[in-house]
């Protein structure tokens, strides 16, 4: 099943975007490049989202969850890292993870969970 994860392709770090339903059944899916305003490509993925018959606040609900998971998983690589190399290629995808996740997470918070009446967890 794909999930949404931050990913080293050659010199550029990207993004994989999966869209999902109400009830999180993936739908879609596309990398892009994770670059310049994030907050600007988390609007045009709740677009992409609608555009495949998704759900944009599931979808982002569910990519804010799964990059965190990953955060996680990258933190403990750099933490066993053995080399400086090792150290510099998990640790931009780490910083980056982190990156998405807080500004994901933002926005899941402004459009969605205040909706809901939730919180955001």
């Amino acid at each position: 099943m794909p999930k949404n994860e931050v990913l080293s392709q050659k010199l550029e770090v990207m993004w994989r975007q999966v869209v999902c339903s109400m009830y999180a059944a993936p739908l879609a899916e596309r990398n892009v490049v994770l670059q310049g305003d994030l907050n600007r490509l988390i609007d045009e993925f709740a677009e992409y989202s609608v555009e495949n018959g998704g759900d944009p606040g599931t979808s982002i609900g569910v990519a804010m969850n799964e990059i965190n998971a990953q955060s996680r998983e990258l933190l403990t690589e750099v933490s066993a890292a053995k080399t400086e190399e090792e150290v510099e290629c998990t640790g931009r995808l780490l910083e980056a993870a982190v990156g998405l996740y807080k500004c994901l997470e933002a926005h899941y918070v402004r459009n969605f969970a205040l909706k809901n009446g939730t919180n955001g967890d």
